[in-house]
């Protein structure tokens, strides 16, 4: 008999969306969702567990190996609030993100503050890797984010281009020197 050693810790991702109407123009949440659905379903291609969060308190999840439907109904479901609706990024504790250890944390917004960025910081420090995704926005370039990599772009398919382009495998390693 031959015995294989199994790492039964698989890598999790939480998304977060923020579903607050005023951080978007134009069809900047349908654009946010698409990435959210990209994400959750690159995650779920490798069989890795994913939660995903909203600022407006929703939380949906799949377990690993379960190529989960339901989170994909959920998302083309989701509505963006009222505006100033949802509690925001900074509301966002650790008793809402609450699971097992998790591995990446993709928060996805249109603009943010500097208060969202400090949140996303302070949320990130429990996670090897953070991406913040900004949409929309026009030309206004990303702000400047020390909590891990910043994409920015106006479209999902601009994003994930940017993602595609090597962007986490050139900050993973930044994270792991903190």
């Amino acid at each position: 008999m031959v015995r294989q050693d199994v790492d039964t810790s698989l890598p999790s991702t939480v998304v977060v969306v923020d579903d607050r109407q005023d951080r978007y123009h134009s069809d900047g949440f349908e654009e946010a969702v698409d990435v959210a659905a990209s994400v959750v379903s690159a995650s779920q291609a490798r069989g890795f567990p994913v939660r995903v969060v909203t600022t407006s308190g929703h939380r949906v999840a799949s377990r690993a190996g379960q190529a989960s439907v339901h989170l994909m109904d959920y998302l083309s479901g989701l509505q963006a609030g009222r505006s100033g609706a949802g509690q925001g990024l900074g509301e966002l504790g650790p008793e809402t993100m609450r699971s097992r250890d998790h591995d990446a944390l993709v928060v996805i917004s249109g603009s943010v503050t500097q208060e969202d960025l400090a949140a996303v910081a302070t949320l990130g420090r429990a996670y090897a890797i953070v991406v913040l995704v900004t949409v929309g926005g026009g030309d206004t370039p990303p702000r400047p984010f020390g909590g891990g990599l910043h994409l920015h772009g106006e479209q999902a398919e601009d994003i994930l281009r940017q993602w595609r382009l090597g962007g986490l495998r050139s900050t993973a390693p930044a994270r792991a020197q903190r």
